[in-house]
């Protein structure tokens, strides 16, 4: 859906709904492949962004499925540089998302009216937006659409909106139910572009995004742009991004931020840290972006601030410090993640067991994000396929595939992917179970307390 804020109201047309749910709806923002975003009004009085589903994808069970699982981990990032999930109803007849109403333009709407910001102004974007992602990522959340007309100018710092629902909408490997791209082609990473490439669509996908979204505020252009759609897609396939005119201190940041390879492009938290480390030279800029680089710049503190509380909060999604050795024991039943036969294979083969208090039911969360027993580390052992992949022990290398995330659903998320959870299989499993990394749902065979 496209971005919404002051100035983007449209009269109400004859087939648009006057209700929906609690609300009241008084004028249209924008609309996309998902629906139709509308500005209402809360029983309270509060104005808001009122995403309604169309009725095609409200029809197939399975979208509504993914629609659930997407709002439920929407809802735990922080507000901060985000537009907070305020509601929803999945059930609903057709369902709807209520998100905070961001009063701003976009960036795509800034740079259209004034052309590309000055140098303080790219500065104030580039960290307000890697601070989005950082939060966004930290709970778990993919983005998958992040673009200029997604990132509103609002007052105090820049505002990430439509974060995660994207992938409800593709089903997470990037099409459609007609087959057609789900996003923005000129803001996708090379894995987003290409399912064939051979790697899995996670933050990584944002950071290539955020990279274009840097160049675009600079320039006024994409980094990649092309005559057709065919060449579009070849450049970023194959080719160089265009980064005349942003800030030379900024272009190596972006560059790496553009690497064909997600595992050579720096996770959001780095970007942060990089960015406040080299602030931009001063200059004299307009009143009207001085006020917002400060703003901004203040808000990106608070949200510092607010960051560093978040993460070291135990109720927000992050991985359990490092301690002694304790069993991973599964809230669906009470078993213990235990490795299998002693682990005679390689990878060593991992399943749920009675809780016994043996070593090969001891895991430690390591400072790297590893997750380890027996001298090994939990792994993403191949691809997923139908939306699971296998899991098992291997030699620790600190590799992408062994990094894991706990969240404040009490899910074991592969960080890589942001989106694969270690779950038990089958939903009501019994002793020796096998155990597998499959698309977060939220579900009891998910659940894991240590």
């Amino acid at each position: 859906m496209s971005g919404y804020g002051i100035g983007r109201q449209d009269r109400l047309r004859r087939a648009d709904p006057r209700d929906v749910g609690r609300y009241r709806v008084l004028g249209r923002l924008g609309a996309g492949g998902m629906g139709v975003v509308y500005l209402a009004v809360a029983p309270s009085g509060r104005r808001v962004a009122l995403k309604v589903v169309h009725e095609s994808l409200a029809a197939d069970p399975e979208f509504r499925r993914r629609f659930r699982a997407e709002v439920q981990r929407a809802r735990q990032v922080p507000a901060f540089c985000t537009a907070e999930v305020l509601d929803a109803d999945p059930d609903h007849e057709p369902p709807y998302l209520v998100v905070e109403y961001v009063e701003g333009s976009s960036l795509a709407e800034a740079v259209a009216d004034g052309g590309p910001l000055s140098p303080a102004n790219v500065h104030s974007i580039a960290v307000g937006v890697a601070s989005a992602l950082t939060a966004i990522h930290q709970a778990g959340v993919v983005h998958r659409d992040l673009k200029p007309e997604n990132v509103l100018l609002a007052p105090g710092s820049p505002k990430v909106i439509d974060f995660g629902i994207a992938q409800a909408l593709d089903g997470g490997d990037g099409l459609t139910r007609t087959g057609h791209l789900a996003g923005t082609p000129a803001y996708m990473a090379p894995e987003r572009l290409d399912p064939g490439y051979g790697l899995s669509v996670g933050p990584a996908a944002d950071i290539f995004a955020w990279g274009a979204v840097v160049a675009f505020a600079a320039t006024g252009r994409t980094p990649f742009r092309a005559p057709t759609m065919a060449a579009l897609v070849t450049r970023i396939m194959v080719g160089q991004p265009e980064l005349a005119g942003v800030p030379g201190y900024l272009r190596p940041l972006v560059s790496r931020a553009l690497a064909k390879d997600p595992a050579e492009r720096p996770t959001a938290h780095q970007l942060v840290n990089a960015l406040l480390l080299r602030p931009p030279a001063r200059r004299r800029h307009s009143r009207r972006w001085v006020t917002l680089a400060a703003t901004v710049l203040a808000g990106v503190i608070a949200a510092g601030v607010a960051l560093h509380f978040y993460f070291q909060n135990p109720s927000a999604p992050s991985s359990p410090p490092a301690a002694a050795q304790a069993p991973l024991v599964a809230e669906l039943n009470g078993l213990c993640v235990d490795v299998r036969n002693g682990g005679l294979a390689n990878p060593r083969a991992i399943q749920t067991l009675k809780c016994s208090g043996n070593p090969d039911q001891q895991w430690t969360w390591a400072a790297d994000g590893t997750l380890r027993t027996l001298d090994e580390c939990l792994d993403v052992t191949g691809p997923a396929k139908n939306g699971a992949a296998p899991v098992g022990l291997t030699t620790c290398t600190g590799s992408a595939t062994q990094q894991w995330r706990y969240t404040a659903n009490h899910e074991i998320v592969s960080a890589p992917t942001g989106r694969l959870c270690l779950e038990i299989v089958g939903s009501d499993a019994e002793e020796a179970a096998d155990l597998q990394a499959r698309t977060c749902l939220n579900t009891p065979n998910q659940k894991w307390t240590q």
